[in-house]
């Protein structure tokens, strides 16, 4: 009776270390925090553009935006791309790109944006300027070091936010970005969510928790 007593607690033990290796590979814990962003001498601004990627608006997309809202936020986030580019502004592009090994994430997401599939790739209606683009397997972008050093890098304090989903990644980045005292707006019209009232409500939380909510005309 012992002996199997031990063997049951083996078991559940086992079974406790896989649920947390899981979590730790590929649950995120909400948006990150990090070091308070420096003071630089010549700040500079960055337009940050959110997962505008086929599975989430293309025509068969697996986990779509409101239809009512595809062709408006491709036509927002286009104009703003052309008007950074006229004011000189950073652009930087984000994309998901989950791993194939986390099998329970997938099959929740209907296996959306797994990397190097055809639906990760970036909607080929959205203008791209430049080549700074960052792939990221959790909502909050700044989970991707190489996102947060670029920024560093090009001595970014503002950054200003569009894309998909505003509920979801959009609002972890802003919120993640808010923790390192980065000034965030967010363009109301160019972020989408799969429906109005998950948009319209992200957009309030995000305003509480400190960004700008701002249209792409004020850009």
């Amino acid at each position: 009776m012992k002996k199997k007593t031990e063997i049951i607690v083996v078991i559940v033990l086992v079974l406790l270390g896989l649920v947390v290796s899981y979590v730790v590979a590929f649950v995120p814990l909400g948006p990150s925090t990090g070091s308070p962003i420096g003071k630089y001498k010549n700040p500079s601004t960055a337009l940050v553009v959110m997962d505008m990627q086929v599975d989430f608006l293309g025509e068969k997309a697996v986990i779509p935006v409101a239809k009512k809202q595809t062709g408006s936020v491709i036509d927002a986030v286009n104009s703003v791309v052309k008007k950074a580019m006229k004011a000189g502004m950073k652009i930087v592009y984000v994309r998901n790109a989950f791993s194939s090994l986390d099998v329970i994430g997938n099959m929740a997401r209907n296996g959306a944006a797994i990397r190097d599939s055809d639906g990760a790739r970036m909607d080929p209606r959205v203008q791209i300027a430049g080549n700074s683009i960052f792939d990221k397997r959790y909502p909050d972008a700044f989970s991707n070091r190489m996102f947060s050093k670029h920024l560093e890098k090009n001595h970014v304090n503002h950054i200003i936010v569009a894309g998909v989903f505003a509920d979801q990644c959009v609002m972890a980045t802003v919120k993640a970005a808010l923790n390192r005292k980065y000034e965030v707006s967010v363009l109301k019209d160019a972020v989408a969510a799969a429906d109005r009232k998950s948009r319209d409500s992200a957009l309030e939380q995000m305003k509480t928790a400190g960004a700008k909510i701002i249209s792409s005309d004020q850009l």
